[in-house]
């Protein structure tokens, strides 16, 4: 296995302030247990986004931040719209990233950035289940709930 990247954000949508978590475990890792990983979560506060695009941002700061340290990288997201990219690259690349009116996606910017460093690094994108019952969770669904709880920690603080 090779190494795995954690990514995930929490946005306010009123203030626009949100924060992206991330954990890199490097190969040789997979033992890694949740509770003794909560202190090397990586948080960055975000301006002027929506969900989506604060997933994207972060999704890409992790990636420049971890991707080139590892030839084989696993992603994990709970996005939809992060793991759905890839299928649809051909047909945002034919319209020119806009819409069916000929109007550019407010996202255009993001996606071809994601498309850019998709290349670059070529991780193995793994959609999470945000949301499992506790018996039900794997160890990287574990590790996965840090990041999500370190994102949601984070933008509380902020928000008081």
């Amino acid at each position: 296995m090779g190494a795995r990247l954690f990514v995930d954000g929490s946005c306010d949508p009123h203030s626009g302030i949100g924060y992206g978590a991330a954990l890199y475990l490097p190969a040789g890792c997979e033992e890694a247990v949740a509770d003794e990983m909560r202190s090397e979560i990586v948080v960055r506060r975000f301006a002027s986004c929506r969900s989506s695009s604060l997933e994207l941002k972060a999704f890409l700061w992790a990636l420049e931040r971890w991707g080139g340290s590892t030839p084989e990288l696993e992603v994990h997201s709970d996005s939809q719209t992060i793991t759905d990219l890839p299928s649809r690259r051909a047909a945002l690349e034919e319209s020119s990233f806009c819409s069916k009116s000929g109007k550019p996606l407010s996202q255009a910017g993001l996606y071809r950035e994601f498309y850019d460093a998709f290349d670059r690094f070529a991780p193995s994108l793994i959609k999470r289940d945000g949301h499992k019952r506790a018996g039900e969770k794997s160890q990287d669904d574990l590790l996965f709930a840090l990041v999500d709880r370190g994102a949601r920690r984070a933008l509380r603080e902020a928000l008081r």
